[in-house]
Protein backbone atom coordinates (compact mmCIF):
# COMPACT_ATOMS: atom_id res chain seq x y z
CA UNK A 1 0.00 0.00 0.00
CA UNK A 2 2.26 2.29 0.67
CA UNK A 3 4.29 1.27 -2.74
CA UNK A 4 1.42 3.57 -4.07
CA UNK A 5 0.51 6.40 -2.01
CA UNK A 6 2.70 9.32 -1.58
CA UNK A 7 1.74 12.50 1.38
CA UNK A 8 3.93 15.86 1.08
CA UNK A 9 3.76 18.90 3.01
CA UNK A 10 4.92 22.19 3.98
CA UNK A 11 5.02 25.54 5.51
CA UNK A 12 6.71 28.76 4.36
CA UNK A 13 7.63 30.92 7.54
CA UNK A 14 9.09 34.61 7.85
CA UNK A 15 11.32 34.93 10.53
CA UNK A 16 12.05 38.68 10.51
CA UNK A 17 8.72 39.28 10.76
CA UNK A 18 7.59 35.99 13.00
CA UNK A 19 4.55 35.16 10.66
CA UNK A 20 3.67 31.76 8.65
CA UNK A 21 2.95 32.92 4.75
CA UNK A 22 1.73 29.74 3.40
CA UNK A 23 0.90 25.68 4.63
CA UNK A 24 0.49 23.29 1.55
CA UNK A 25 -0.04 19.55 1.56
CA UNK A 26 -1.11 17.06 -0.79
CA UNK A 27 -2.08 13.20 -1.58
CA UNK A 28 -1.27 11.31 -4.22
CA UNK A 29 -1.85 7.43 -5.45
CA UNK A 30 0.27 6.48 -8.68
CA UNK A 31 0.43 2.46 -9.20
CA UNK A 32 1.80 3.39 -12.57
CA UNK A 33 -1.68 2.70 -14.51
CA UNK A 34 -4.15 5.25 -12.43
CA UNK A 35 -2.89 8.78 -10.97
CA UNK A 36 -5.25 10.48 -8.87
CA UNK A 37 -4.53 12.85 -5.93
CA UNK A 38 -5.13 16.55 -4.30
CA UNK A 39 -3.75 19.31 -2.58
CA UNK A 40 -4.72 22.36 -0.45
CA UNK A 41 -2.81 25.34 0.50
CA UNK A 42 -3.59 28.33 3.26
CA UNK A 43 -2.36 31.53 3.51
CA UNK A 44 -3.36 34.24 6.10
CA UNK A 45 -5.82 36.03 3.54
CA UNK A 46 -6.74 32.61 1.13
CA UNK A 47 -6.84 29.55 0.70
CA UNK A 48 -7.47 26.98 -2.45
CA UNK A 49 -7.47 22.80 -3.11
CA UNK A 50 -7.24 21.16 -6.44
CA UNK A 51 -7.51 17.40 -7.95
CA UNK A 52 -5.95 15.63 -10.56
CA UNK A 53 -6.89 12.24 -12.34
CA UNK A 54 -4.57 10.65 -14.97
CA UNK A 55 -4.55 7.13 -16.91
CA UNK A 56 -1.64 5.84 -17.77
CA UNK A 57 -1.13 3.41 -20.36
CA UNK A 58 0.99 -0.03 -20.20
CA UNK A 59 3.93 2.43 -20.92
CA UNK A 60 3.36 4.32 -17.82
CA UNK A 61 3.29 7.07 -20.05
CA UNK A 62 0.21 9.53 -19.77
CA UNK A 63 -2.54 8.21 -21.87
CA UNK A 64 -4.10 11.62 -22.58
Amino acid sequence: MTDYWSVAGGITYNIATNNWIKANTSVTYDDGYLLFGGNANLTPTSWGFGISFKLKGPDGEVAF
